[in-house]
């Protein structure tokens, strides 16, 4: 099992579960978010390395690449799956 948290600036940090933050992580930074039981097999090795794994989750709008601009505008452009499949 692993634990996930959370900074302010929505940069994710995982570690095994039960094992303290790095030496690094600034002590009130991070937030636990959850506990997950399963992780990527790249997040496992950077785990099994480093003892950590970083990685910022999404971009923002303004940050978006004119590809992924145009990604997420389709996205919110698509009508709503209906809940009667």
């Amino acid at each position: 099992m692993y634990d996930v948290y959370l900074n302010s600036k929505g940069i994710r940090l995982i570690v095994k579960a039960g094992t303290s933050l790095p030496a690094q992580a600034k002590p009130g930074e991070w937030k636990k978010k959850r506990t997950v039981t399963t992780v990527s097999d790249d997040t496992k090795d950077a785990i099994d390395l480093q003892g950590y794994h970083l990685y910022k989750f999404t971009a923002s709008f303004k940050e978006a690449t004119g590809a992924q601009r145009d990604m997420i505008l389709a996205a919110a452009k698509r009508p709503p799956r209906s809940k009667n499949r």
